[in-house]
């Protein structure tokens, strides 16, 4: 998902986000960040990741 909106981004003709949020009840939660050299890197908040681990751990 992140790697698509990343690439979204450069083909949009209007203002569209590069990065990947989430919703987490209150406000969205940035994931995702571009360095200087344009690398997307995942940034995990412990709140998103618990989401995760939970979701895991019903699988």
């Amino acid at each position: 998902m992140a790697g698509f909106a990343a690439a979204g981004h450069g083909d949009s003709p209007g203002p569209l986000s590069p990065h990947v949020y989430w919703w987490d009840g209150s406000g969205y939660q940035q994931l995702t960040s571009i360095d200087d050299e344009g690398t997307l890197t995942a940034v995990l908040g412990a709140d998103f990741q618990a989401v995760l681990e939970d979701l895991a751990g019903d699988a």
